[in-house]
C-alpha cells in the first residue's frame, strides 16, 4: 500500500520541475513543455492501475482472472515510457535553461 505515496512522490514533482524550467525558456519548447509535464502524472495513473492489479494478485492468490497479471505488466511497461520521456525531456530543459543562464 506504501508505494501509493510513492506515485504521489514521483509524479507531482516531476510535473511541477517540468513546469518550472519550462517557463524560464522561450519559443515553441515552452509548448512543448506544457504537454511534456502531463507526462509523469499519466505514469501515475498507470502506476496506480498497475498497482490495483498487483494487489488483486496478492489478495486473491491463486483465483485471479487470468488478464490480471498481463494488464499489470501493460501498465508499468507504459509508466516506465512515460517517465522516461519526462525525465528525458526534464534533463533537456534542464541543461537548455543552464546554458541561457550561463550565456547572460
Amino acid at each position: 500500500y506504501w508505494d501509493f505515496f510513492y506515485i504521489v512522490g514521483y509524479s507531482i514533482p516531476l510535473f511541477a520541475l517540468i513546469l518550472l524550467f519550462t517557463r524560464k525558456l522561450s519559443g515553441k519548447i515552452v509548448d512543448i513543455g506544457l504537454y511534456m509535464s502531463l507526462t509523469p502524472l499519466v505514469a501515475g495513473i498507470f502506476d496506480l492501475v498497475e498497482n490495483i492489479n498487483l494487489l488483486i494478485m496478492l489478495n486473491n492468490t491463486p483465483d485471479f482472472a487470468d488478464f490480471v497479471p498481463l494488464t499489470a505488466s501493460i501498465t508499468a511497461f507504459i509508466k516506465f515510457g512515460f517517465l522516461l520521456v519526462g525525465a528525458i525531456f526534464f534533463l533537456v530543459v534542464l541543461v537548455l535553461t543552464l546554458i541561457k543562464r550561463f550565456k547572460k
